[in-house]
């Protein structure tokens, strides 16, 4: 009697491995997790620039706040899974997109908060919010029913740009001739380090290292 066929088997990378370990744990922690086929994938990996439709991440993760940025960062980290972040998804460069890891897509962090007393006059915005989510905020009235005149942000054109990206890259305004760069105008920053550490950026830190990260 002849010898059976062996039964294909396959070869599991590491790489798939720590992908199968990661996305059950981000599950459990409620965070917003989808993979290839679902809708929620399909929306979170739609592209700007058509150069980079193809790219496919094995999964797509949708943080609420910080302390979900933080988990994944430390997820990610535990199983040496890269992180690719998109926000509006306009890099010319592909930097929001990837095959591999995760992608973590900031869609659902797009508060934006005006404070307009006077010696203020400053917008704090989440790392997901595009230019629209600022504009809107801007151009809004207010509860007296007046429009907020006589202010203007030193943002983009495009209102699906997002502000983190824009920020990041310099910021060329309309405005940059009045105002200077995008970047110019920022008075700190709040981020989560690659070591899953949330700090704060300013000219008032303490840290020296912080100091230079603004």
């Amino acid at each position: 009697m002849s010898n059976p066929l062996p039964v294909p088997s396959k070869v599991i990378s590491h790489s798939e491995k720590a992908m199968e370990a990661a996305i059950p744990s981000l599950k459990a922690k409620k965070i917003p997790v989808y993979e290839p086929g679902e809708d929620d994938y399909e929306r979170c990996i739609a592209k700007s620039n058509l150069i980079y439709r193809f790219s496919s991440p094995p999964c797509v993760v949708q943080p609420k706040c910080t302390c979900d940025v933080r988990d994944v960062i430390k997820t990610a980290k535990a199983r040496d899974i890269p992180i690719t972040i998109k926000n509006g998804g306009h890099s010319y460069a592909g930097a929001s997109t990837t095959n591999i890891g995760i992608l973590m897509e900031l869609g659902l962090m797009n508060e934006v908060i005006l404070d307009m007393t006077a010696g203020s006059e400053t917008a704090t915005v989440k790392g997901g919010a595009v230019w629209f989510h600022v504009y809107k905020k801007l151009t809004r009235k207010r509860f007296d029913g007046k429009h907020l005149d006589g202010w203007v942000v030193n943002s983009g054109r495009c209102p699906t740009v997002g502000v983190s990206g824009f920020i990041r890259g310099g910021g060329l305004s309309p405005f940059t001739r009045s105002f200077g760069m995008g970047c110019d105008t920022v008075k700190k920053f709040t981020i989560v380090t690659a070591q899953g550490d949330e700090i704060t950026a300013s000219d008032d830190s303490k840290d020296q290292w912080e100091k230079d990260l603004l």
